[in-house]
């Protein structure tokens, strides 16, 4: 039979945008605004005026606030807002602070923040913060109007660079420096919607209601404008890009070489990109990047480019969850996919060809020569010839069914069907039966799971419970791998195998017979497949990648929200490939593939301990940013001490210490104090496995003295008896 392969391009899939945690359990965060938090964390203001603080574990709620989300901004760990002529701050969780008041005719229009200072207008007049926060200076909108007539001037946004403010209004852009207003001559002369400041370049982001320019201060002959056709409503940086948030999607503006490109995303998808609308972008300082939208709040890491997603299917009306996507390497160049209808071949440049339509349940390659398992029973694939031949039908003794194959360096070909067991010599076309015999009959009824050729008389077989080898006729069971369930997984080398099974994974080295629990980096995790590059062994579980040195150490985890998603991965699907270098993995939302060397060289952002907030006597006395406060507690009062990792947890837990204790493991999040002495205490916090000071912070609290227990009240005491 001659095959006729159908050939389509791989489509590379948008990148992985993750939904909050409260967003993933079904509920939804409309926000209009969000702001960083001073030590962390993130706030948001929804449609609705709620206010909630995001420690990266959970949502705190404010209540009984006085601002909503159109006239507030937040700055230096304050709420500023506005009520008819008069500016207010107030801290989370603490008294209103009345700052400034206008004219009782002027009413305050707009505020917000740019640079060290803030800034609010009114119809009449321009407020400009400075050093002290109560003083500002005055520009009269009189000024604006000398250099164009007609509607009124509004002001839409404000910053402050080396002494000069860059103010942008519906008319343009002005700069106010030593006491005087100049009209900044743009390449687009529009209504400006908001501003961003790269300090680096000295270069001005200028969001118009028709696109985004860049400025640089320094050159302004070099000025830039993209025009979008559409309202710029958000400006952030990091260190590779410029993001613009616009009402109809988001772009990334490449820093050094300005290139834009429009981010794409699926609607359908749960992790895309949701919404038109972005109203709000907020950098966290770790290559991360939050983004509400008007479907919800999203989380991006600029480490996720590290991973290139493409999806193999030919019909384009097939959703991107696949029931099966298995991957395995083609030594030839590029990878084969077993989907759960067909087999293709996908090359370097991401060309996918559809080389089989059927069920298909493992394959084995040799140059040009390829065996395939199906339900049709063992087929053999010439691709060069491109015909592809039943063997059952030119073999006596064939299994009808075969489940499991694999080829070793030799010529022998081991495979399954069921509990029987064979091996194929592929150059003589003989068969040797071991029958089912090599089981253990105390684990009847069984399955094969996988099988791992070592060569032509030496085979690995993986059952649902547990290992066996396969060596020149014996069958040998290690039975301490039956604790770990079904094996999913094997590789091996020339002593040591390399298992993941339903309960965990192991080492096993045969010559010196030792089996060695592997660790995982985070526990109740669910291994998937195991593979090797270069010496480093990686082993892909539910909850990401984690590669071991070859003596099973841990050197590096990743997973959510570091580029891939939590449960993607399916059973005994990755491979590597030497011809190309990069690892490829089988996921539920297309294929997953990574250079392991750019992923070691390049570690994933720490996670930085946060003290979300401070309760005594179960009222909340501080919310975000409290590691420099000292509370005051009562004696005789517990205190509550909410901890949290930023910008995630990802399985890391905390440890502490404190004058009296060295370091302890934290149960959770949360440290509960009850009935402290009086005097200063202090606790000291770290993530587990990384306590030097640069990484550790430090939390203290004031307990009051009672009378009794006061000097006085002693001497009182011994004078009175």
């Amino acid at each position: 039979m001659l095959l006729a392969p159908l050939v389509s391009v791989s489509k590379p899939l948008p990148p992985v945008f993750y939904p909050l945690s409260l967003q993933a359990n079904g509920q939804f965060l409309a926000a209009k605004q969000l702001f960083p938090g001073v030590e962390g964390g993130l706030w948001s203001i929804d449609v609705h005026n709620r206010v909630r603080f995001y420690d990266g574990t959970r949502f705190i709620e404010l209540d009984n606030l006085a601002f909503d989300n159109n006239d507030v901004t937040f700055f230096r760990g304050q709420f500023w807002y506005a009520k008819a002529n008069k500016l207010f701050s107030q801290q989370p969780l603490g008294e209103v602070n009345q700052v400034f008041t206008t004219k009782l005719t002027e009413h305050i229009q707009s505020l917000g923040h740019g640079g060290e200072n803030v800034w609010f207008a009114t119809d009449n007049q321009v407020y400009l913060g400075n050093e002290h926060p109560s003083r500002f200076e005055i520009i009269s909108m009189d000024e604006f109007e000398r250099f164009y007539g007609g509607v009124g001037v509004k002001i839409t946004a404000a910053i402050e660079t080396r002494g000069a403010w860059y103010i942008g209004t519906n008319v343009g852009l002005y700069r106010w420096q030593y006491g005087e207003l100049d009209y900044v001559g743009t390449v687009h002369r529009g209504a400006v919607s908001t501003l961003l400041l790269e300090p680096e370049s000295n270069r001005l982001v200028i969001g118009y209601h028709s696109g985004v320019e860049v400025f640089p201060l320094d050159e302004p002959m070099q000025r830039i404008f993209f025009p979008l056709g559409q309202h710029v409503l958000s400006l952030e940086s990091t260190a590779s890009h410029f993001w613009v948030g616009t009402e109809q999607g988001l772009y990334w503006l490449e820093r050094d070489t300005l290139d834009l490109e429009q981010v794409e995303f699926n609607p359908h998808d749960e992790f895309g990109l949701a919404g038109d609308k972005i109203y709000a972008l907020v950098a966290d300082g770790t290559l991360g990047m939050w983004i509400a939208t008007n479907n919800g709040v999203r989380y991006f890491s600029e480490y996720g480019k590290l991973f290139e997603r493409i999806s193999v299917s030919i019909d384009e009306n097939l959703n991107r969850l696949e029931p099966k996507l298995e991957v395995m390497d083609n030594p030839l160049g590029g990878y084969w996919v077993i989907t759960s209808s067909a087999l293709y071949a996908v090359d370097e440049e991401g060309e996918s060809a559809m080389i089989y339509w059927g069920k298909v349940s493992s394959l084995a390659q040799r140059e040009q020569h390829l065996w395939i398992a199906t339900e049709r029973g063992l087929m053999h694939l010439d691709l060069d010839a491109y015909q592809i031949t039943a063997l059952r039908q030119k073999i006596d003794n064939m299994p009808a069914q075969v489940e499991h194959i694999s080829l070793g360096s030799g010529d022998t070909l081991w495979l399954n069907d069921g509990l029987r067991l064979l091996s194929f010599n592929v150059e003589t076309e003989q068969i040797n039966d071991f029958g089912d015999d090599w089981v253990v009959s105390d684990y009847l009824p069984a399955k094969v799971t996988e099988i791992y050729a070592l060569g032509d008389n030496k085979a690995l077989v993986g059952t649902d419970h547990g290992l066996y080898i396969i060596d020149h006729g014996l069958s040998r069971y290690i039975g301490a791998s039956a604790p770990f369930g079904s094996v999913t997984e094997l590789v091996a080398d020339e002593h040591q195998i390399w298992a993941a099974s339903s309960y965990g994974a192991f080492l096993y080295d045969d010559q010196g017979q030792t089996f060695t629990r592997l660790e995982l980096f985070q526990d109740s995790t669910r291994p998937v497949c195991v593979t090797q590059s270069d010496g480093i062994f990686w082993l892909v579980s539910s909850a990401g990648l984690t590669a071991y040195t070859g003596t099973g150490e841990i050197v590096r985890h990743l997973g959510a929200p570091y580029g891939v998603i939590s449960n993607e991965f399916i059973n005994g699907s990755c491979a590597y490939s030497e011809q190309s270098g990069s690892i490829v993995i089988g996921s539920r939302y297309g294929i997953v593939e990574f250079d392991p060397k750019r992923i070691l060289d390049n570690p994933v952002p720490t996670p930085s301990v946060l003290i979300s907030q401070v309760s005594v006597s179960n009222t909340a006395r501080h919310l975000g940013d409290v590691q420099d406060v000292i509370p005051n507690v009562g004696y005789g009062d517990s205190v509550a001490i909410q901890f949290s990792l930023w910008p995630s947890a990802q399985g890391h837990s905390l440890v502490y210490r404190t004058d009296d204790y060295d370091w302890q493991d934290m149960q959770g999040f949360q440290l509960n104090i009850d009935k402290p002495s009086p005097g200063l205490h202090s606790i000291e916090v770290a993530v587990k496995g990384n306590t030097s000071p640069d990484s550790s912070i430090q939390f203290s609290y004031q307990v009051s003295t009672p009378w009794f227990m006061t000097g006085m009240f002693y001497l009182f005491m011994a004078l009175s008896s």
